[in-house]
């Protein structure tokens, strides 16, 4: 019999969740609400040597405050056993496709997004791609994504980086703030942008097994033809680790100088070193 999404039930709180989880997996579970419908349940187990010190983290959109008893079974039955339990999976997908379509998708006004950073424009940026790479993905019937920067948020404890999102519930494109700084070059962000793009073309699928793929062959397939992406993932392995810090810490990266320029500068500094007041010896150089 399955769950009917509709029936009456108990409101059930994140606290609600973590106490029943906890009891049926005897292990520490942290809860908490979300409102990703591509991804209505997550679950994050830590690594099987820390796996006794460490709470399992699951997060679940908001509609699971009104699961009733056999979806609540059927979450604890897939957590315990690593997502094999077929009999679990049906009753908690029938449910979930069901509850969705009563659910309200979410919306943000376009008054709240802001495409034109302090360094880049979003906007523009995007043109050029909907103009070359992106022409004929996005028309009348189907509009490019919304764009905006994401909140700036310092936190001293980021290890990773999510360049950019792309949220199909709202069609709605974000790009990390960390990103708008003179440091940064607008052909990287141009590709950035791009990546997001074809999530919005190619959105998440779900495969055999369940389990959602957001980047499919097409979507492979594509980004690998993007005429920038060699010279872009360089540029982004060599500066991610300065990107983390400045998103971490606030602090803009600092430009790099060009090696040739340095050199030249610091030949100049040894044959004409400083004098007390700051002006250079030797004779001044004429142009000729």
């Amino acid at each position: 019999m399955k769950p009917d999404p509709a029936s009456p039930a108990p409101v059930l709180t994140p606290s609600d969740w973590e106490r029943f989880l906890s009891e049926r997996l005897d292990r520490h579970v942290t809860v908490s609400y979300g409102r990703s419908r591509t991804t209505p349940l997550q679950a994050h187990r830590p690594r099987a040597a820390r796996s006794a010190a460490r709470s399992w983290r699951v997060r679940m959109h908001s509609m699971f405050a009104a699961a009733p008893v056999e979806v609540r079974a059927a979450v604890a039955d897939l957590l315990a056993s690593g997502n094999r339990v077929r009999g679990s999976r049906s009753v908690l997908d029938d449910w979930i496709a069901a509850a969705l379509e009563k659910h309200p998708r979410p919306r943000i006004p376009d008054e709240g997004l802001e495409t034109r950073g302090r360094h880049h424009d979003l906007a523009r940026i995007a043109r050029t791609l909907l103009d070359a790479e992106l022409r004929g993905d996005f028309g009348p019937g189907r509009p490019a994504p919304r764009l905006t920067w994401g909140r700036s948020r310092k936190r001293r404890t980021r290890r990773g980086l999510r360049l950019g999102s792309y949220d199909v519930e709202i069609d709605l494109v974000r790009i990390h703030p960390a990103l708008d700084q003179p440091a940064v070059p607008e052909w990287f962000v141009r590709y950035v942008l791009f990546h997001e793009f074809l999530h919005a073309v190619h959105p998440p699928v779900r495969g055999r097994d369940g389990r959602w793929i957001r980047h499919g062959p097409e979507l492979v397939r594509r980004e690998k033809g993007y005429p920038d992406l060699e010279r872009s993932l360089e540029w982004e392995g060599e500066h991610i680790d300065r990107l983390i810090r400045s998103a971490r810490t606030g602090v803009p990266m600092q430009t790099r100088r060009n090696p040739a320029a340095a050199a030249v500068r610091l030949l100049q500094g040894l044959l004409f070193p400083e004098d007390s007041r700051g002006r250079r010896r030797g004779k001044p150089q004429r142009l000729a």
